[in-house]
């Protein structure tokens, strides 16, 4: 495709205009495959229990580990965020907090603001009997979730992706109560949530909240603490927490 002439015009106009030399060329670059090299740079990735590796790997996958296939896409979460990893390290605490016990086991898990559903795949990894429902007011998101859990040979019957603005849509308000809740998020729409996170929470549930930085921690907190809520432990990952 040719540059368009009247905009570069427009461009030099402006640069005139401020008095400052305009340099320019018009450099022609072949088709590349931008995707496939950008995924070509993220080797698979251990995160505790979870293995995180992209559909051009094709070393064996670890029988040890619970494997999750999630290419590189306008979703965000593939495992290499530091608030993505905190979830997963604090899903892995919960997990062993609960060992064997129903209550996760066969219970209900959301995973707010999912991305790329990570979260609720690494959910449904740990507790396959669970009913887990996704949710992000980003559509190619939605799309990417619901690729990744196809990809990952998950049935909409164990995991359903849905287009919310916050818990707004009906699926989340009628499967509540939620055992587990994930939301990471920022830490602005963390606090504004709060009222609406703390109603769909089991009286004896979680809630992993992420997406913030350390010093917006006690923002977030009090939100949550003035509607009953304990803070169980706080993890930090250099600037987040």
């Amino acid at each position: 495709k040719q540059p368009e002439e009247a905009l570069i015009a427009q461009i030099i106009t402006a640069g005139k205009t401020l008095e400052q030399a305009v340099d320019w060329q018009i450099i022609h670059y072949p088709l590349r495959d931008w995707l496939a090299e950008n995924r070509a740079n993220f080797p698979p990735l251990t995160i505790g229990r979870f293995w995180i590796y992209g559909s051009h790997v094709r070393m064996p996958l670890p029988a040890a580990k619970k494997t999750l296939k999630i290419d590189a896409a306008q979703a965000f979460g593939s495992g290499t965020h530091p608030t993505t990893e905190g979830c997963l390290h604090a899903f892995h605490k919960i997990e062993r907090a609960n060992k064997g016990r129903a209550m996760l086991c066969r219970g209900r898990i959301l995973d707010l603001g999912c991305g790329s559903a990570v979260l609720a795949m690494a959910a449904h990894r740990m507790f396959p009997s669970a009913k887990i429902l996704a949710a992000d007011n980003h559509a190619p998101s939605v799309v990417s979730a619901r690729e990744n859990v196809r990809q990952n040979a998950i049935s909409q019957a164990s995991l359903r992706v849905h287009f919310s603005h916050g818990c707004a849509v009906r699926e989340i308000q009628t499967a509540a109560p939620y055992q587990l809740i994930f939301a990471n998020i920022l830490a602005a729409p963390l606090r504004q949530l709060a009222p609406r996170l703390t109603a769909l929470l089991a009286s004896n549930g979680y809630l992993i909240l992420s997406g913030m930085l350390a010093q917006q921690r006690r923002f977030v907190m009090q939100a949550y603490e003035a509607r009953g809520l304990c803070l169980k432990e706080a993890l930090p990952n250099g600037d987040w927490i």
